[in-house]
C-alpha cells in the first residue's frame, strides 16, 4: 500500500514537473513568435463607397483599408497594442483621407493559406474570390466617425468576441490644419504623402 501510495506521489510530482515545464515553454515560443509577426497591406488595399457614387455626401462616406498579421493566430490584447502603434504610423501617413472621409475603417486578417501576401481579390464571376469570404481570418476592426474614434473590435472565427470602447483606447492620431500635400502610390499600390516644398 505505502509502496504504492510512493509510486503515486512520484508519477504526480513527474507529471506536474511536466506541465509546468510545458506551459512555460509554450508562454516563452508565444512571446518570441510575437515579436517576429510583421503587419503587412492586404489586397485589394482599400475601398470606398465613393468607387461607385461620386455623388456621396462627406459625412456618408467611408474608406477601408485591409492588412494582414504574418504570424499572428488569435486576437489578443498583446497583439492590438502592436497594431495601434503600427495604425499611429500609417494615419499620420494617410491623413489625406483619413481627413476626406465620413468614416475611416481599417480591417486587420491573419496570415493563411488564403490570406497572404500574394492574395488578389477576384470578382469575376463563378471564379470570384472576395475578401469577405475570408471573414473567419479576421482579427481586428478599427474604425472612426468624423474622426473620432469609436472602437476597436476583437474577432475569432468571423464573430465578434470584444469591442473596446473609446473611453478605454484613446487612438486621436490626426491633428486638424494638415499642409497640402502631393500624393504618390506605392508599390503595393498605397497612396503615400509627402508636404509640399
Amino acid at each position: 500500500m505505502m509502496k504504492r501510495l510512493y509510486y503515486n506521489l512520484q508519477y504526480g510530482c513527474a507529471f506536474f514537473l511536466v506541465s509546468v515545464f510545458c506551459f512555460g515553454f509554450a508562454s516563452c515560443n508565444q512571446y518570441k513568435s510575437a515579436a517576429d509577426m510583421e503587419i503587412l497591406p492586404l489586397h485589394p488595399y482599400q475601398a470606398s463607397n465613393t468607387d461607385y457614387n461620386a455623388d456621396i455626401s462627406k459625412s456618408h462616406t467611408f474608406i477601408v483599408k485591409f492588412y494582414f498579421i504574418r504570424g499572428a493566430t488569435d486576437a489578443t490584447d498583446k497583439l492590438s497594442e502592436k497594431v495601434d502603434s503600427f495604425l499611429r504610423k500609417e494615419l499620420k501617413k494617410d491623413s489625406i483621407n483619413f481627413n476626406d472621409y465620413g468614416s475611416y475603417i481599417v480591417r486587420i486578417f491573419r496570415e493563411s493559406s488564403k490570406i497572404n501576401q500574394d492574395y488578389r481579390e477576384n470578382v469575376d464571376g463563378i471564379f470570384s474570390d472576395m475578401l469577405g469570404s475570408h471573414e473567419d481570418d479576421l482579427l481586428f476592426e478599427y474604425e472612426w466617425e468624423r474622426k473620432e474614434f469609436t472602437g476597436r473590435k476583437f474577432y475569432k472565427n468571423g464573430k465578434m468576441i470584444k469591442k473596446t470602447s473609446n473611453e478605454k483606447v484613446k487612438l486621436s492620431f490626426i491633428s486638424p490644419g494638415k499642409c497640402p500635400q502631393q500624393i504618390s502610390l506605392n508599390e503595393h499600390g498605397f497612396q503615400t504623402y509627402q508636404p509640399f516644398n
